[in-house]
């Protein structure tokens, strides 16, 4: 499910970030930036998983028009 990793990647977006880049020429203030990007991003991740539920059940409906104009 989607909901969970987006809600991690909200909660935890600046130590995610930290951890994976805040070393070197990675500043504080790069961290921050970066890290509220990751968490304005995540906020796509809901729309993106739904899109792959709903197409899969439009075409279980034999609607196959929909799915393709969502995509």
């Amino acid at each position: 499910m989607v909901i969970p990793a987006t809600v991690g990647a909200m909660i935890f977006s600046t130590q995610v970030v930290e951890m994976l880049f805040g070393r070197g020429a990675f500043d504080e203030r790069a961290v921050k930036i970066t890290s509220s990007a990751l968490f304005y991003y995540s906020i796509g991740m809901i729309g993106y998983g739904l899109i792959d539920v709903l197409s899969k059940a439009f075409y279980s409906m034999k609607d196959t028009k929909t799915p393709t104009i969502m995509q």
